[in-house]
């Protein structure tokens, strides 16, 4: 199995600090002011951020610096590392209980909340699954 590269939670954006994080100016933040603008601590700085490749700048004195607009540019790239997607054939559809891609038994169309999907039960596990199919147009 491969493994996630995914941001853990505690060090990804949320709300307002990820516009925050889009408005960054092209200049160097140290990082306390940079955790306290984005609403995180130093920690996931030092423990998350700069360990995965965020681009720092260390001065004479050993003070940890991040451009702006770098930060940004490696948090956008950072924050889709380890999300797959899965093509799928007409006849597949993914099971969120199993990972997996299953075929198709006896599919149901559904409707609900003006989106149109297929229903099938899955044959390793025998939750239901869904395939968005469009939004529902009335017919």
């Amino acid at each position: 199995m491969a493994k996630n590269n995914r941001l853990p939670k505690r060090a990804r954006l949320r709300g307002g600090a990820y516009t925050r994080m889009l408005n960054l100016l092209d200049m160097a933040y140290p990082v306390s002011h940079l955790a306290t603008l984005l609403d995180l601590s130093e920690e996931v700085f030092v423990n998350v951020y700069i360990p995965r490749g965020l681009p720092v700048v260390i001065k004479a004195n050993q003070h940890v610096w991040i451009y702006g607009h770098a930060f940004r540019d490696w948090y956008l790239v950072a924050q889709k590392q380890g999300k797959q997607t899965l093509p799928l054939a007409e006849d597949e559809v993914y099971c969120p209980t199993c990972k997996g891609v299953i075929k198709m038994v006896n599919p149901e169309r559904r409707i609900k909340n003006k989106a149109l999907f297929w229903l099938c039960t899955c044959a390793v596990c025998g939750k239901q699954a869904a395939k968005f199919i469009g939004p529902w147009r009335g017919e």
